[in-house]
């Protein structure tokens, strides 16, 4: 999608499993430290999270301004993460974790869905906030919200 962008930017993302975490750890922290320089976010990407019949935006712990270069720094990060999925009675070992380069100077940012979480409904969804703070929206604080209906008549 990042081509497609003109004034906006998505971060370059790695993602690995709390199975991958808990048998090469090492491999993973070397692999973070390599791809990003600076500040990086480590976020909670449960199957849990958001399914078909519920959003669980929040439940679980996302934690920012991690040093990439800081080994322990880094590794208490996603322990915390992998560590609040226990806060939801269905965790995996498949839970995944999502590493990105942490942004500056936001002026928007927030979450895009393609049909309404509730009812099922063919709506984009964009929920955003303008107060320059990266996880408001992801951690459920807040709810401006567009609506746009898809795929519907416009026959009364």
């Amino acid at each position: 999608m990042q081509p497609l962008l003109k004034n906006s930017t998505i971060e370059k993302l790695f993602v690995f499993t709390a199975s991958q975490w808990n048998e090469s750890s090492l491999e993973i922290l070397k692999t973070i430290q390599a791809e990003f320089k600076g500040d990086i976010v480590v976020r909670s990407s449960a199957l849990a999270e958001d399914t078909l019949l519920s959003s669980n935006a929040g439940l679980f712990h996302s934690e920012l301004n991690v040093n990439s270069g800081d080994t322990d720094q880094v590794d208490q990060a996603v322990s915390k993460v992998i560590a609040s999925y226990s806060k939801h009675k269905n965790t995996s070992q498949d839970d995944q974790i999502l590493v990105q380069s942490h942004t500056r100077d936001v002026a928007v940012s927030g979450v895009l869905f393609t049909r309404d979480i509730q009812y099922g409904s063919p709506y984009y969804l964009i929920n955003y906030d303008t107060s320059r703070v990266t996880d408001s929206v992801t951690s459920g604080l807040v709810s401006n919200k567009i609506e746009i209906l898809r795929n519907t008549p416009t026959e009364h």
